[in-house]
């Protein structure tokens, strides 16, 4: 596997200038990141790795591919920048991050090095997501949001259509399920767990009914009725309709992505990185899946915005051998690698016009309209609190310690409370 990577990785590469790095003696740079999708992701990032310092002799990439969600991420950031402690030089970052790290002073601005005609190359969202106070701190990796995922074969052999609405899904799925009869075949998973996920999926289940956390002045709105309606809505695709199993309440993102990735759901809410892997090696549902934007509610489909960045730490010694460093791997190389290869969506605009990608993901103009239509999360300071506000409440309910009711109530107040109001 590695193998192939570099090979891919090496004929990307042809015709396009080395990125040389000015130093007298040799440097290392450190590089923090998750690999969500498992080993294949993992190894398209050292094969980039190795594709740089190949070019570069003079720097060493220390790669640190890190566990877990992205929660648990920025929790070993906090950490990390909390001793301002200089070990780590770039960091992948959430989208919902950018505000919170500089304002803690833990990001280095990259004005001096990334002008504002290089951020024209890029998608404007990912570039306005990373500008603070007027200055950017980081770069646009790659794009994402919320997709709905089918299983073709199972649609094309029951007569149904891609779902439309939401009610369309949960009826669909019956059907389905029932017809197949098989005990291992569920109808519809999304992440359930205590993780930004979950307020994810209950952002855009709230957004597609015409409610909304807040309203355009900043007021909490959740408690007026449609953050209920959102919630039950939720708990019933469990508990009603029994189109999701119980155990979703302990499923994060990339456990999601394996279950439907070995056969054993008809839909699936997941992110965009997800469909690579479904028409992988080993897949049990290769050349099977579709993708759609999430069903319809009462006022249409809603699809939360996500996206990854890369950083430079406020603490690196090496700050400028490090964005070097930041500058491959969201260029053209690293983006078309991860493009063929991962399905992630590309941030630089150039990325979507090259024949190589045109041919390898034809995809691409559904994924990027739904990640163009993307809505941001709440657009405050201190997101990170909201969130887990959110998924504590949310959580709580979903396994059966608190009524929908109570969930919304203290979401609210809490919400409220950390916004003063």
């Amino acid at each position: 596997m590695r193998t192939r990577m570099l090979a891919v990785v090496a004929a990307l590469a042809i015709g396009l200038a080395v990125l040389p790095v000015s130093a007298q003696t040799p440097v290392t740079i450190t590089w923090s990141t998750l690999a969500t999708g498992g080993a294949i992701v993992s190894d398209v990032y050292r094969a980039l790795v190795g594709q740089y310092e190949r070019q570069n002799p003079g720097v060493k990439v220390n790669l640190q591919i890190q566990p877990g969600t992205s929660g648990e991420q920025l929790s070993r950031y906090v950490t990390l920048f909390a001793a301002k402690d200089s070990s780590v030089d770039i960091i992948s970052i959430d989208v919902i991050w950018p505000a919170q790290m500089v304002a803690a002073g833990w990001l280095a601005p990259l004005d001096q090095w990334f002008s504002r005609e290089r951020r024209e190359e890029y998608l404007p969202g990912g570039i306005s997501a990373n500008t603070i106070g007027g200055k950017i701190y980081g770069i646009p990796w790659y794009a994402d949001a919320g997709l709905f995922y089918y299983r073709k074969d199972l649609l094309e052999k029951h007569r149904a259509r891609v779902p439309q609405t939401w009610d369309e899904m949960i009826a669909t799925a019956q059907r389905i399920v029932a017809a197949e009869n098989n005990p291992a075949l569920g109808g519809f998973l999304f992440q359930g767990a205590r993780i930004e996920a979950l307020a994810n999926f209950f952002f855009e289940v709230l957004w597609s009914n015409g409610g909304d956390i807040l309203d355009a002045g900043g007021k909490v709105i959740v408690d007026n009725g449609k953050g209920l309606e959102a919630l039950n809505f939720m708990l019933d695709l469990v508990r009603r309709h029994r189109v999701s199993p119980p155990g979703v309440t302990t499923m994060p993102t990339d456990d999601t992505r394996a279950v439907f990735q070995d056969g054993r759901f008809v839909f699936l809410r997941n992110w965009t990185y997800a469909y690579g892997l479904f028409q992988g090696e080993g897949s049990k549902v290769e050349g099977k899946v579709g993708i759609a934007p999430l069903p319809r509610g009462s006022v249409g489909s809603a699809s939360t915005l996500g996206g990854w960045q890369l950083a430079v730490s406020n603490f690196s010694r090496n700050k400028e051998a490090a964005y070097r460093l930041v500058e491959f791997l969201t260029g053209s190389v690293a983006q078309k690698s991860m493009a063929v290869q991962l399905s992630t969506v590309p941030t630089r605009k150039d990325t979507f016009e090259d024949a190589i990608v045109k041919q390898r993901s034809p995809h691409y103009p559904d994924m990027l309209k739904v990640v163009l239509n993307a809505r941001p999360r709440p657009q405050i300071a201190d997101y990170p609190r909201l969130s887990s506000i959110v998924q504590t409440n949310l959580h709580a309910a979903l396994t059966n310690q608190i009524s929908a009711e109570e969930a919304i109530t203290r979401m609210a107040r809490e919400i409220r409370s950390l916004l003063g109001q």
